[in-house]
């Protein structure tokens, strides 16, 4: 997907760059922070539990951390629909503010982009 999302916003000859940026941002912000932030809503939520058997609150601290994991999806699916919505606009804005030739392609699809890379 990286390659997905760099390919339109950025000029061929910075293409590596931004993929370089977004895989190292997504890992940052994915893989190092979720494990912490999952970690202490576990830990939270068993603190609540504790009247309970140690299994039973354990067991109830993990399964509310990974619900945390929803909601972040379902923030990502916000923002890419909102995203969507204005991305035939912004693609022409880009090929534009870098003097591409193009012919942008519809909302249905029907023509392609030509560039010069």
């Amino acid at each position: 997907s990286s390659g997905i999302n760099a390919e339109y916003g950025v000029p061929a000859r910075t293409r590596s760059l931004a993929t370089a940026l977004h895989l190292m941002s997504n890992t940052l912000l994915g893989d190092a922070v979720s494990p912490i932030v999952q970690g202490e809503v576990a830990d939270y939520v068993e603190h609540i539990y504790r009247d309970y058997d140690k299994s039973v609150s354990e067991t109830i601290a993990l399964q509310y951390s990974f619900f945390v994991s929803c909601f972040v999806w379902i923030l990502g699916a916000v923002l890419f629909f909102s995203a969507a919505e204005n991305f035939i606009a912004d693609k022409t804005r880009a090929f534009e503010a870098v003097n591409f030739q193009s012919n942008v392609p519809t909302v249905h699809g029907d023509s392609t982009i030509s560039s010069r890379n």
